[in-house]
Order: C-alpha cells, then structure tokens, then sequence
C-alpha cells in the first residue's frame, strides 16, 4: 500500500511511504508524467515509467519510506503518477505492484 504525506508544492519535501510488501525484498519506485495503465508481471503499470527510483530494501516488516522533494517549476494542476514495484517470490510471476498514488501541484 502506498501513500504520500505532505502537500505536492514547489520544492517542498514530500515522503512516499510503503506498506504490506515481501520483509525485506528489493523494491523500486516508479515516477511517470502520464499514466501508461500497460499490462506488468500480470497487473498493471499505472505511470510512464519515466523515473524509477532505487533498488531499495523493505523492512523487516515489508515498509519503507521515501523522502522526496516536489520538483520546482511545475504549472498547478500538473500531475506525477508514482507506484511501487516489489520482488516477492511468493507473487505469481516473482514481482508485486502497490496501488498508484497521484500527486497534483498546488
């Protein structure tokens, strides 16, 4: 499950935080600035995989949390997509996807 935390505003430090994933399995984030919505490990890639982010390890108890900071110099109302990819061997094709989490400028 991925949620964001902080307001999406120029420059300002946002966190992606990461729950319910594989204990200590890599995980990557996906960062795009349209939605692709294309078939992936037998679900679907919601953003234009235009940025990824990581490998990173999950926690013990499948978490993680990732500080950002909101690009500078987007319009109001421009929207970034993000969405977390999990290596988990006890999904049915060795990957999990988190649900997508859209970000709009203020």
């Amino acid at each position: 499950h991925l949620v964001g935390t902080a307001s999406p505003r120029s420059a300002m430090p946002v966190t992606l935080e990461l729950s319910h994933g594989a204990p200590n399995a890599l995980t990557w984030t996906v960062a795009g600035f349209s939605r692709a919505n294309q078939p992936m490990f037998g679900g679907t890639l919601v953003p234009a995989p235009d940025v990824v982010l990581g490998a990173f390890v999950l926690s013990p108890s499948g978490q993680s949390s990732l500080p950002l900071t909101w690009p500078a110099g987007l319009p109001p109302g421009f929207e970034l997509t993000f969405q977390a990819v999990i290596l988990d061997p006890a999904a049915p094709v060795g990957f999990a996807a988190s649900n997508a989490l859209v970000g709009i400028s203020e």
